[in-house]
């Protein structure tokens, strides 16, 4: 999603602020953070099926945990995924059968 709004940051510029910047041997990346919450808002008032965004979010973000390891999760990933199984895709039941995650989350964006 950073890539996405990075080549359109001349429309989405006035809406985000970088965030962490994230490196590994191969890449960085600048993680961006909406303005204020009423942006996420106003973006999800405009989708077809908030739920069904938030659960193919949440599903997305599962499915990148490369062997089931958490400890080699993407970070924002990893620190962010309960708010979307918590809210609206409501599957945060699943999520708990995970004990890893909570092994290597960051505590204050999982919580």
């Amino acid at each position: 999603m950073a890539g996405a709004v990075a080549s359109r940051m001349l429309l989405a510029g006035s809406f985000v602020r970088p965030g962490e910047t994230e490196a590994d041997e191969l890449t960085e990346r600048t993680l961006v953070r909406l303005l204020h919450p009423a942006i996420g808002n106003e973006i999800r008032s405009g989708l077809p099926n908030v739920q069904v965004a938030q659960t193919q979010m949440a599903m997305a973000l599962l499915e990148a945990v490369p062997e089931q390891d958490w400890g080699k999760a993407d970070p924002s990933g990893r620190d962010h995924i309960a708010g979307h199984t918590l809210g609206d895709a409501g599957s945060l039941p699943q999520l708990l059968t995970h004990p890893g995650l909570f092994v290597h989350a960051d505590p204050v964006p999982l919580r």
